[in-house]
């Protein structure tokens, strides 16, 4: 069980037990007041009064990435599409917005491009990381290093 409150955070309970699970997960930085649990219970969305939504790991209560922001009032309302690849929010501004979940947007922006970013794109945007192909689907970059290179980068 999830709990909102008005000390902005959000407590795990066990169903079972009544226990608290977590230290209470904090980032909104005013009323918590909807939570919705993902289809698989793998994640956790909640609506604040400081208009933003945010997604949680619901096993380790971290927070997935940055605030969803849009709404220009308090968010009443968050729930899950019953597959879990998209979030519905109602608001007091008197709108829904609909939001992809996080695994879904590697999916929209796979389905825009034609190839795969470059090794020298991987390390403007992403870093240090290893490069990851990030379409399966679509074609390696044109500066995909050599054989040589790969087995050196190995050692």
């Amino acid at each position: 069980i999830v709990s909102g409150s008005n000390d902005k955070t959000l407590r795990l309970w066990d169903a079972k037990t009544g226990a608290v699970l977590n230290e209470p997960l904090r980032g909104h930085s005013d009323s918590v007041t909807s939570i919705a649990f993902s289809p698989d219970g793998t994640r956790i969305v909640s609506g604040s009064w400081d208009h933003t939504l945010r997604l949680w790991d619901a096993k380790t209560g971290a927070a997935l990435g940055e605030p969803l922001r849009g709404h220009s009032n308090w968010v009443t309302s968050v729930a899950f599409s019953p597959d879990g690849t998209r979030i519905v929010s109602g608001s007091k501004d008197h709108t829904l917005r609909l939001w992809p979940v996080l695994d879904a947007w590697a999916d929209i922006l796979c389905a825009k491009l034609t190839h795969n970013m470059s090794h020298a794109e991987w390390r403007r945007w992403v870093g240090d990381l290893p490069y990851q192909k990030p379409c399966p689907s679509l074609p390696d970059p044109a500066d995909a290093p050599t054989q040589a290179v790969k087995a050196s980068a190995k050692r």
